[in-house]
């Protein structure tokens, strides 16, 4: 699963995208960072919007759902109570360089980079929600 990833500069994604982002690069997003991600934010517009990695589901009652919840299942994000309804109805892009994967035993783990040849940024698939603590 899907732990860290690293996301490129703006100027290494505009050429690929076609549109013009304005974010700063970061070369180890974790769990509860905010990181860029495009949103519809209407039928015409794609926009681009900070979020902190790690959903928290509409009807937590606090923050700490979200460090559990980073990765989603292709086979499961459409019918698990926590991910269904941002499925249906908020999905994004989440923009990365690539994502570091850990090799070997527990004490002498050794990080690897996964990422498109030539160092392309690659657009992963993602859900969003709104919370607010009541």
């Amino acid at each position: 699963m899907l732990g860290r990833y690293y996301l490129p500069s703006p100027e290494r994604c505009q050429p690929v995208m076609g549109v013009t982002l304005d974010f700063e690069s970061n070369f180890n997003v974790a769990p509860g960072e905010q990181a860029p991600i495009l949103i519809q934010s209407s039928p015409d517009e794609i926009e681009l919007v900070q979020a902190h990695w790690g959903l928290i589901p509409h009807w937590s009652e606090d923050r700490s759902f979200a460090l559990k919840m980073i990765n989603a299942r292709a086979e499961t994000v459409s019918q698990k109570p926590a991910y269904k309804e941002a499925f249906r109805h908020r999905r994004c892009l989440v923009i990365a360089g690539g994502f570091y994967t850990w090799v070997g035993e527990t004490e002498h783990k050794q990080p690897y980079v996964i990422g498109l040849q030539k160092d392309l940024p690659m657009i992963m698939a993602g859900v969003w929600e709104v919370w607010q603590q009541e």
